[in-house]
């Protein structure tokens, strides 16, 4: 998708979810809770009730997850299994590597407080649990080159139902000094995906896996120049974001190879590790650590509207498994943002990768547009 769409689609994106997000701001007594979030043509809603109990004092939240996009997604695999770096003949870097899918989720589940945080007002350990249900279809494009997914012997090439029990286990103390934007503390999880064969992943593709996924950021405020000002004038903290993904099986589907796991999915190595071209280095083995220094500058047309400067360096590490063949991967950049009232941020890179070159050729990809930070 060309650079000039990505900006409408994510402008037009975060209006609607704006509104949305602004409403769903929820205090601890409130039954109902919203977890809005957002893909290039399409949407996802999480309602959750925590209007019953099961242990006094703390939330036991009943969750119900939906939504649907199309998207553009990278295959960057050649039909031997072996990454494609834009040499292979027969195929054009610009268009080959990329399909179009349809797609929608369904999870239904319950997350269950262990123990509580006062601080945060929020359930510090928590349990969860879901039934998840994943239809994707992968559209071909007949007239372009010829497209390294469907050349591949991925069982769900063409598309796949997906059914998977989902769980697994968090820590979450993480905490911001509104309106400065500061955030500090630390989130943690470990979790478990289970989608054999014949838990109905046979009827439209088929899928044969288990993930194991662990997960832990933190944030470290550094300084503040005026913590008792109303508005932010200059603050500076530091992040730090880890994944570790692992999945096995007979037939580990797309999605899977694609992203890390987790309550809240991850991009796979790029996008996660910024710079290279989104779903470039899937796999089944995958790590990712993520650095960043984000300074808060004066928010000078209102509290809530907070400019600032990100400075990152990222590393990761993926092993194909079936093929021999396996890398450490390292990229860093700046970029720009701002955050806007308590919904989300936008953030204009400037990326450098610094291991491998982009597939149509250079280290450096000037404009990179994301809606929300990193992690």
């Amino acid at each position: 998708m060309n650079l000039h769409m990505r900006c409408l689609l994510s402008v037009l994106f975060f209006s609607i979810f704006s509104c949305l997000g602004l409403s769903a701001q929820s205090t601890p007594q409130e039954p109902l809770v919203f977890d809005p979030g957002l893909r290039i043509w399409g949407a996802d809603l999480g309602i959750g009730y925590r209007g019953v109990h099961i242990i006094p004092d703390l939330d036991t939240i009943f969750w119900l997850y939906i939504g649907g996009g199309y998207e553009n997604i990278g295959y960057f695999l050649t039909p031997d299994g072996h990454s494609y770096n834009g040499s292979q003949a027969g195929y054009d870097p610009e268009t080959s590597p990329y399909y179009w899918r349809v797609g929608g989720r369904f999870d239904l589940g319950i997350a269950q407080g262990i123990t509580w945080n006062e601080a945060i007002q929020k359930n510090a350990l928590e349990f969860f649990l879901f039934y998840r249900v994943r239809l994707d279809m992968q559209l071909h494009d007949d007239a372009a080159a010829p497209q390294l997914l469907f050349q591949s012997d991925q069982a769900d090439k063409d598309g796949l139902l997906q059914n998977s029990l989902f769980g697994g286990i968090t820590w979450n103390d993480i905490r911001t000094n509104d309106p400065h934007r500061v955030l500090s503390g630390s989130y943690a999880e470990a979790s478990i995906e289970w989608g054999p064969e014949f838990f109905f992943n046979n009827t439209y593709g088929t899928a044969d896996f288990i993930r194991f996924n662990l997960s832990a950021k933190g944030f470290l405020p550094l300084f503040d120049l005026d913590p008792a000002s109303p508005v932010n004038v200059l603050s500076m903290y530091l992040g730090v974001n880890l994944r570790v993904d692992y999945a096995a099986g007979n037939n580990i589907p797309l999605n899977i190879l694609n992203s890390f796991g987790g309550r809240e999915g991850f991009p796979a190595l790029g996008h996660a590790l910024r710079g290279y071209e989104d779903y470039r280095f899937a796999a089944p083995f995958k790590a990712v650590c993520n650095i960043e220094l984000r300074t808060n500058l004066p928010a000078v047309i209102r509290p809530d509207i907070v400019p600032g400067i990100v400075v990152y360096f990222d590393a990761g590490y993926y092993n194909l498994i079936n093929v021999d063949e396996d890398g450490i991967l390292l990229s860093t950049g700046i970029g720009i943002y701002v955050y806007v009232f308590d919904f989300t941020s936008i953030v204009v890179y400037t990326h450098f990768p610094l291991s491998r070159e982009l597939v149509t050729g250079g280290n450096w990809v000037p404009f990179a547009l994301d809606l929300g930070f990193q992690f």
